[in-house]
């Protein structure tokens, strides 16, 4: 309203200014006229200059108004993408665990998980590699007498300690007992790229560029070690990009299997000059994907984690201070980037409390980071019980070394499914740094 009155002073002081011109100031009689060029005199210059004055505003505004939308939408792109990094995701299509003493949970049967107990006298006789390329060689033979698409597929090192040579000789000889006349000349095999947390990587490698499912392999023993609780564990995780059924379809017949090769040719030296037949198959042969995706189909997703939480105070207890408002300030952007939680473009009022948790894996080596936890999780009255509901994995299986982030990927993937809730894992990183990544079993909503 104000402005309203404010507006029509100034039209009426501008009327008025021109009429005091027009009498006192310019130099005419503007008797002498008609009455129409009268009225038109003191009307229409000042009413011209009301107009053009309104038009400028009107386009003013409405450039104003078409820059905000453009800059509001570009910035929604930007949050769109941003979210869109976050969330990206990959699917676990199988699992295979070996270990020297496993929780009763994990035997609970989850499909397309492959648990074996080792016996743990009969691997301290052994030494470091002979126990473990002992342990591989077995879960290889099962896994490709489980789907021999497997056996086309590369191999990927989850993290360092793992010799390449031990990995070829164990899926060589897995091949020999298995009688698998089908196979390739070599094995694929390579570190899995970059440097952090085992989860970011992964996913990772699947979201820079197109990339074929893979075999991604975890292992550690330290029973040669003689530690106060020693481990050993060997797995191997069954990854693929989300979208692979689809692919099925719609990709050409590229079946490397299928190139001509002389008759007299030894059988271990065919294929050796087969190139990669597809960016997101790899060398599986076409007669083989169907039955890859019909019997091995997802069971769980891996989110990207938040995996930069870092403490630096110097005492036990400013450390849980610190890890504890770290943890809480963390936790709802994990359920976002795990699809859980909306991450609305405007701000809105934070919510207090988190979607369902039906499982917790930790690593936690002393009682002032359990507590750091617990509190993160109390904050948001979170119901899970952090001692009934959850797993310290490093005092259930020992000290697996440096399979320990793929045993805490494995087991918080296992519980997903067996409950049918999201799994929270919280796990120590390279550095001390905290990670802090939600897994959901496939299919959940």
């Amino acid at each position: 309203m104000k402005r309203f009155f404010f507006s029509l002073l100034s039209i009426l002081l501008l009327f008025a200014l021109w009429w005091v011109a027009l009498w006192f100031v310019l130099p005419a009689d503007w008797l002498q006229g008609t009455w129409a060029s009268f009225v038109a005199i003191h009307v229409v210059p000042p009413s011209s200059v009301v107009l053009a004055w309104t038009l400028f505003k009107t386009t003013r505004k409405k450039a104003q108004q078409t820059a905000a939308e453009g800059e509001q939408e570009a910035l929604l792109i930007a949050h769109q993408e941003k979210l869109a990094h976050a969330r990206a995701h990959v699917e676990c299509r199988s699992l295979w665990v070996a270990l020297s003493k496993a929780p009763i949970w994990m035997h609970e049967a989850v499909k397309h998980c492959t648990l074996l107990e080792e016996e743990i006298d009969e691997l301290q006789g052994n030494e470091r590699e002979t126990a473990l390329t002992a342990s591989l060689e077995q879960l290889f033979e099962i896994a490709f007498r489980q789907n021999e698409a497997l056996i086309w597929m590369p191999v990927i090192l989850a993290h360092d300690g793992i010799q390449v040579e031990w990995v070829e000789r164990a899926w060589k000889q897995a091949l020999w007992s298995g009688r698998f006349a089908n196979h390739p000349a070599s094995l694929d095999c390579r570190i899995l790229p970059g440097a952090g947390n085992m989860t970011t990587r992964i996913i990772n490698l699947f979201w820079s560029e197109p990339t074929p499912p893979v075999l991604v392999l975890g292992m550690d023993s330290t029973l040669a070690a003689r530690k106060s609780n020693p481990g050993h564990a060997v797995l191997a995780f069954l990854f693929s990009r989300p979208g692979l059924d689809v692919l099925l379809t719609t990709e050409p017949d590229d079946d490397p299997g299928k190139q001509e090769t002389d008759s007299y040719t030894p059988y271990w030296e065919r294929g050796s000059t087969h190139k990669m037949g597809s960016p997101h198959w790899g060398n599986i042969p076409s007669s083989l994907r169907q039955g890859l995706l019909s019997r091995c189909t997802p069971f769980a997703t891996l989110h990207r984690p938040i995996d930069d939480i870092g403490v630096n105070q110097s005492d036990l207890m400013g450390q849980a201070r610190a890890l504890k408002q770290q943890i809480h300030n963390a936790l709802p952007e994990a359920f976002i980037r795990a699809g859980l939680r909306d991450d609305p473009f405007e701000e809105t009022p934070k919510e207090t409390e988190l979607p369902e948790i039906g499982w917790l894996v930790h690593d936690s080596h002393n009682t002032a980071r359990f507590v750091a936890i617990a509190s993160a999780l109390a904050d948001y009255k979170c119901e899970l019980n952090p001692v009934l509901e959850a797993s310290n994995l490093r005092e259930e299986c020992g000290d697996v070394g440096t399979a320990r982030e793929a045993l805490m990927l494995a087991g918080a993937m296992i519980r997903a499914a067996q409950l049918k809730k999201p799994s929270l894992l919280i796990g120590s990183v390279e550095g001390g740094a905290t990670s802090i990544g939600v897994l959901r079993p496939f299919g959940e909503t």
